[in-house]
């Protein structure tokens, strides 16, 4: 599958584009968080590990989730229609620890989005940055690489 160059250059224009989202850091969402990857529900003592990824975790109503179980595409994210979108990467630095109980901002921005072709076919990555700040201090730095592909190739049984 090939992607048609005007669609991809329209999906590279979401390049730049940045959301916040503020919320106090819950600890029974880090306890369950912490539970399901097998670590101490302390949470208040023992941040789990990668803790960060059990916040701002959005809330998504029914009608608006995608047949892939995520929120519908088109919001942050640009409106891919490649079917597979799946996590690749993550550079992370922890600056200074986060307060369970106290209010976070998380900001994220749309840093990079390229054009591939692998084994598979057709291939976007989109780089996303995010910085949790706390009291004004930079506590979490984040990029990731989310990879969208096509339904042609092998998939793992």
């Amino acid at each position: 599958m090939t992607l048609d160059p005007a669609v991809v250059a329209e999906w590279q224009r979401w390049t730049g584009r940045s959301e916040s989202t503020n919320e106090v850091l819950d600890p029974g969402a880090l306890r369950r968080f912490a539970a399901v990857i097998g670590e101490d529900t302390d949470v208040e003592r023992h941040w789990p590990s990668l803790g960060h990824w059990g916040c701002f975790l959005p809330v998504v109503r029914a009608e608006e989730v995608g047949f892939d179980g995520h929120p519908l595409r088109g919001g942050f994210l640009p409106p891919v229609t490649l079917p597979r979108r799946m996590f690749a990467t993550a550079e992370m630095h922890f600056a200074a620890p986060l307060r369970v109980g106290e209010p976070a901002t998380r900001r994220a921005m749309i840093r990079d989005i390229r054009h591939r072709m692998g084994e598979s076919g057709a291939l976007l990555l989109i780089d996303v940055e995010y910085v949790i700040t706390q009291a004004g201090v930079d506590c979490v730095m984040e990029r990731q690489t989310i990879v969208y592909r096509g339904e042609n190739g092998r998939t793992p049984a």
